[in-house]
């Protein structure tokens, strides 16, 4: 008996060993170790791709989180319409939910939730960007790095978008808006529109921080086509990228060839009846510390030749 207790004993504690050598001080960066290195033992040991350690913080095995998002989706009746860096932002009617992550070794994801009702909010702080014929409207609005993109329906309010994201623009129908979803630095930001007449939202860019690119400036073309500026998202000596052309009919991001020197890019765009203006920079020396403007003017007809 007391040899079997001394085995039992001897194991654990090769098992504790074990854990502590393989996490390292990742394990007490986060406090006490025991929830989490239990939790992660009921993943290991069970079926669930999912274990809520305490209220509205979760584990999951870096594999599994798309399940994950669908049991959030499910219980909390939204749906996700937003990733901002580490976080997922999920919007449904009357509430919206800011899921946090960050990586436990590479093989586990931990999660904070942030559940909050938003039909406590007052739109009057709000800029109203749309009413649609269904009588559904949009509205902008808030803090520079806490931006909304509000729907407001019979249903109630329900977010679009929320963060540091920049002023939408609406399509010359009036029934479809454009935005980046994040612009803060050294950010990935991807470019999605809201269709009020399918109530779906569609990233169009699905850029990754593995892509090292980022969405930095967006118009409406007309109302099948947006151009955008893409660029390298990290450091501060590049503001702007290549223009690319979306086309929501095919579903294609078609680069404009501009034949670009390796010294510019473009940094915005700007819509003019049927005149495009691509505004860039040229690096006037090799320290990447001057630069001049320049301008491009195109016409429709040109944009659609490339």
């Amino acid at each position: 008996m007391k040899k079997t207790i001394k085995m039992i004993v001897i194991f654990f504690s090769v098992c504790l060993l074990g854990i502590v050598w393989q996490f390292g001080t990742i394990v007490f960066q986060e406090g006490n170790p025991i929830p989490i290195v239990s939790s992660i033992i009921k993943l290991e040991s069970g079926k669930d791709d999912y274990i809520e350690i305490t209220d509205n913080r979760f584990i999951t095995k870096t594999s599994s989180n798309d399940n994950f998002f669908d049991f959030l989706e499910q219980e909390h009746n939204v749906i996700e319409t937003t990733q901002m860096g580490a976080g997922y932002f999920f919007s449904g009617n009357n509430k919206g939910i800011m899921l946090e992550s960050r990586k436990f070794t590479s093989s586990y994801t931990l999660w904070n939730l942030n559940v909050f009702n938003s039909s406590d909010i007052s739109l009057d702080q709000y800029d109203l960007l749309v009413r649609f014929r269904d009588d559904r409207s949009v509205y902008y609005g808030g803090p520079k790095y806490d931006k909304k993109i509000i729907l407001k329906s019979e249903d109630g309010i329900e977010f679009l978008c929320k963060g540091y994201i920049p002023r939408p623009i609406l399509n010359s129908n009036n029934e479809m808006i454009a935005y980046i979803d994040n612009i803060s630095f050294e950010e990935i930001g991807n470019a999605f529109i809201f269709d009020n007449n399918t109530k779906k939202i569609i990233n169009i860019t699905k850029l990754s921080y593995s892509s090292n690119n980022t969405v930095k400036d967006i118009e409406w073309l007309d109302e099948d086509n947006l151009l955008l500026v893409i660029g390298y998202a990290y450091g501060t000596v590049t503001k702007g990228g290549n223009v690319y052309r979306f086309n929501l009919i095919d579903k294609e991001l078609k680069l404009i060839d501009n034949n670009l020197e390796d010294s510019s890019e473009i940094v915005d765009i700007l819509i003019d009846g049927d005149k495009i203006v691509l505004r860039g920079i040229k690096w006037s020396d090799e320290n990447y510390l001057q630069y001049d403007y320049f301008s491009i003017i195109l016409t429709c007809d040109d944009i659609f030749t490339f």
